[in-house]
């Protein structure tokens, strides 16, 4: 179980000062939760404090019941996978030797699934052994999804995963999400600023305005409880009426 309580951050950009400011909330293993946001909301940021990128904020992280703190956060990275805006693969190997390498670290990784999550993603072996660098930005969003789930995670963090995917891939990567949500216990957090990806498949949803977690709650009950809205909407209400896109 992942226990985000109190978190407060604040950071120096080129507009001068974004601030996370007191954002909870709890996931339950096996749960799948959707964090939409407009660009510039503070989703990334927020993804980045629960892995563990800056240690510089208040409040705390929990999991499983222990606090995640510079003593245990590798035992924290052992069962948690992220894939954002930084890339960790070596930009002169091909995906082939990116693989021996750092499938190494991980105990856990099932070779035979990232194969097969590979095939689904339709990449070929022309495309395995082309050096990373070369690849579209499509196949390397493709390449490190796969490695991620590969290594079978406890909970999975993926910021704008469908940026670069057309159609076809994102319908099969989310078949794919789901099923290891659902058979393997996996808790999942998807951020998007794309409202109709994943809404309405999610356990949970959380609107991030401007750095501040303004709703977070099971999906069931937010539809119930603006069931006269539809999300864009809803999005537009929490907001205000500036674009989501």
């Amino acid at each position: 179980m992942l226990e985000v309580s109190n978190i407060n951050f604040t950071q120096k950009n080129r507009k001068g000062e974004f601030s996370i400011k007191d954002v909870n909330f709890t996931l339950e293993d096996g749960m799948f939760m959707c964090l939409l946001g407009k660009n510039g909301a503070g989703k990334t940021t927020l993804l980045n404090l629960i892995y563990g990128i800056s240690k510089l904020y208040s409040g705390w992280i929990r999991w499983n019941g222990k606090r995640v703190d510079i003593q245990n956060i590798h035992e924290f990275h052992s069962d948690v996978a992220y894939v954002g805006n930084e890339e960790w693969c070596f930009s002169w190997m091909t995906m082939s030797e990116n693989l021996e390498i750092l499938s190494c670290l991980y105990e856990n990784f099932d070779r035979q699934l990232y194969l097969k999550l590979l095939e689904s993603f339709d990449l070929n072996e022309e495309d395995v052994n082309k050096r990373y660098l070369l690849l579209s930005s499509g196949q390397k969003v493709k390449f490190q999804l796969a490695f991620a789930m590969a290594r079978r995670p406890k909970l999975l963090l993926l910021d704008e995963p469908f940026a670069n995917l057309d159609p076809v891939i994102k319908t099969d990567l989310m078949d794919i999400l789901q099923k290891s949500v659902r058979n393997d216990d996996m808790s999942l957090i998807i951020s998007t600023h794309l409202i109709d990806d994943i809404a309405d498949i999610s356990d949970y949803i959380g609107i991030l305005v401007d750095g501040e977690m303004k709703l977070f709650s099971d999906r069931e009950s937010v539809m119930e409880e603006y069931k006269n809205m539809d999300l864009k909407t809803l999005m537009i209400e929490i907001g205000g009426n500036s674009t989501w896109t």
